[in-house]
């Protein structure tokens, strides 16, 4: 299943993720400290990860806290093994697994 409108939501561990919710990005992730809303929820054959869980897309919001983007910056120079800027990190379409987002109310 796919849910791309807003509004639609979906229930996984006692939590509903819903596309448009706002969420931020915990440490978990390499995108830890953005900000952004939910785009689209996939389910089952519907994913384009293997994980166990859901694919969570989120599109966020360019980062203006400096730490946030030295952090972003470094993390991305390193997995890329070549220098990367802000503008060299796609913040758009990102899947996310539930346990690196938190809901913002």
């Amino acid at each position: 299943m796919v849910a791309e409108k807003i509004g639609e939501s979906v229930e996984f561990e006692g939590v509903t993720y819903t596309v448009g919710a706002a969420v931020s990005v915990n440490k978990r992730s390499d995108y830890a400290g953005l900000v952004g809303k939910i785009t689209e929820i996939a389910t089952e054959g519907d994913m384009d990860t293997d994980n166990d869980c859901i694919d969570i897309y989120c599109d966020f919001e360019e980062p203006t806290d400096p730490a946030v983007i030295e952090r972003l910056e470094k993390r991305f120079s390193y997995i890329y093994d070549e220098p990367r800027t802000l503008q060299d990190i796609c913040l758009d379409g990102i899947v996310m697994a539930p346990d690196e987002i938190s809901l913002i109310d």
